[in-house]
């Protein structure tokens, strides 16, 4: 948990807290040698961990002075309104109405944790019951986790044992029944 990982490296300040998925998931970025550190300490308490392959500091205080071009983008693009809320996993709640409120979220959303499993306990607290994940990867098991037995329906767009048209003949059925 995050209490729990963000203990291990408090007295690190290469180090920082980039997600919170789910309960059972959460994941710290920064140097290698304090990942090292931090993979150690969590070894000696028995918390199965695995140090990722990826090298970036997105979503942590470590990104900070790589803002530039991302700064030049969001000043050079228009956000369009959508009649759906849109919800940040930075602040945990919809992105706020003025354009400029929503360009420096998304930039703030570079330099801050993912604050998911938070973000998907608002929505369901809002009124949210299905969520349907875009693209690959391992939401709905996050969301799985987050809700627990609360009802809800957490479906997938894409899926490595479907060929494309046979999971979108799947996921449709399922949004059908929802």
């Amino acid at each position: 948990d995050v209490a729990t990982l963000k203990a291990q490296f408090a007295d690190l300040p290469d180090v920082d807290l980039s997600h919170d998925n789910c309960p059972n998931q959460v994941i710290a970025c920064g140097r290698e040698s304090s990942l090292a550190v931090v993979s150690q300490r969590l070894a000696q308490l028995n918390i199965f961990h695995q140090v990722l392959p990826i090298v970036s500091g997105f979503h942590s205080h470590l990104f900070q002075n790589h803002l530039g071009w991302y700064k030049r983008f969001f000043g050079s693009v228009a956000l369009r309104d959508t009649p759906y809320p849109v919800w940040s996993a930075t602040t945990a709640q919809p992105f706020p109405d003025s354009e400029k409120a929503r360009k420096d979220l998304a930039l703030e959303h570079l330099v801050k944790a993912v604050r998911f499993r938070e973000t998907i306990q608002n929505m369901y607290d809002a009124g949210v019951r299905v969520f349907v994940q875009v693209g690959y990867g391992s939401l709905p098991g996050f969301i799985a986790d987050t809700l627990g037995k609360q009802p809800h329906s957490a479906l997938y767009s894409s899926h490595d044992s479907r060929y494309g048209l046979l999971q979108l003949q799947h996921l449709c059925a399922a949004l059908w029944v929802e």
